[in-house]
């Protein structure tokens, strides 16, 4: 491992430049911080082998109200201390002193990035976190290391549940699709449009061990045992640093950006292109937010990846038995009511005069559900 970095970054672009995690951890990058955390109460988690990482003390994480856990019938008194992934040098997990685990996000180095702190302030700060079909993870506190602004958040699932975890039937699949529309029709009502709402920016509120049936491993042939339907599950939207915002006094015919998102290079751009990026004439991001989230809806429907073609190595490579060719071939949906079908086609049409907007999909889709029988919503997928 590298030597410790003892002085601050001077931008977002010096973090994410830094050769993590193949040279050195990205721990070490957030070494000169530990001081002024442990000053505020806390401390930041322990590097473990490749990007893992483990918490600082022995103690079971204090609840407080963001996340869940599942007896395991093999020892109902035993409970998985779960570990974090750093894969951003921008995000490190932290332990407060009263045993409560949090993600500390730098959400901007002056003004570098300055957008995804304003959409923050907007979307996750007072009041407005705590409303109704807001699905942006609350900022907890606030901190300031000379022009380094932190989002202190509190600490989620590390795997998306939209991709990861069974669905036991249509409702419990219509249930999160809601939560999901719901959530980006939110952050359209404030003026910020998302711009990468792919897979591993949804998280829940569960945490531990894995849950019952994964994709990954369980037999679709057999029932899904109960997951979602258990506890008060709610999806959650993370990661603004490549949004577009607009002033929430402005005029709507000024709502439009060109180019890729904000902090990507197109010739890099390492995303399922969406149709505007085809040519250079400004857009509306609203519908691009749309756009990516139905791509999203008919990959899960399809069982496949949302992996572009061009899409390079992963940023950690494959252990043994786990690269693509090990996994078991995706398996589609069996069972989808023909007019959500409809829906997700208008979602991803080619252009976006065609595409509804978040607002209106969602209405729609809870059209939809409430008009499904029981016999229809307890159809397995």
């Amino acid at each position: 491992m590298a030597s410790t970095t003892t002085t601050l970054p001077t931008s977002i672009k010096e973090l994410k430049s830094a050769p993590t995690p193949h040279e050195i951890h990205g721990r070490t990058l957030w070494e000169p911080f530990v001081p002024f955390f442990a000053s505020h109460g806390i401390t930041l988690w322990n590097a473990g082998e490749n990007a893992s990482m483990s918490p600082p003390d022995d103690r079971v994480r204090a609840p407080d109200g963001f996340f869940y856990r599942m007896v395991q019938p093999w020892d109902p008194s035993f409970f998985h201390r779960g570990g974090f992934s750093l894969r951003l040098p921008t995000v490190c997990p932290g332990r407060t002193t009263d045993g409560r685990d949090v993600v500390i996000r730098i959400t901007s180095i002056g003004d570098d990035c300055a957008q995804h702190r304003i959409a923050l302030e907007r979307l996750a700060t007072g009041n407005v976190a705590t409303l109704i079909g807001n699905h942006t993870v609350p900022v907890l506190q606030w901190l300031t290391l000379e022009n380094i602004t932190f989002a202190v958040q509190p600490m989620l699932s590390w795997e998306d549940p939209t991709s990861e975890y069974c669905y036991e039937d249509v409702e419990d699949l219509l249930s999160t699709m809601v939560q999901m529309l719901e959530g980006v029709a939110f952050c359209h009502s404030k003026l910020v449009a998302h711009l990468d709402l792919w897979e591993g920016n949804f998280l829940c509120n569960y945490f531990g061990d894995r849950g019952p049936a994964r994709f990954s491993t369980h037999d679709r042939t057999k029932v899904v045992p109960p997951f979602r339907s258990t506890f008060p599950f709610k999806v959650y939207i993370i990661d603004f640093e490549s949004c577009v915002l607009f002033d929430e006094a402005s005029d709507p015919s000024t709502h439009v950006h060109s180019g890729p998102p904000p902090g990507f290079d197109i010739k890099k751009y390492a995303r399922i292109k969406y149709p505007e990026l085809l040519s250079d004439a400004p857009y509306n991001p609203f519908l691009v937010d749309v756009w990516q989230l139905g791509v999203r809806f008919k990959c899960l429907f399809a069982g496949c990846t949302e992996e572009p073609d061009d899409l390079e190595e992963p940023d950690i490579p494959w252990a043994e038995g786990e690269g693509p060719e090990d996994m078991e071939p995706p398996v589609p949906f069996k069972s989808l009511p023909a007019a959500v079908v409809a829906l997700v086609e208008r979602m991803t049409a080619e252009d976006p005069a065609e595409r509804p907007t978040a607002a209106v999909a969602l209405a729609e889709l809870r059209s939809i559900f409430s008009k499904l029988s029981k016999d229809e919503l307890r159809a397995l997928v």
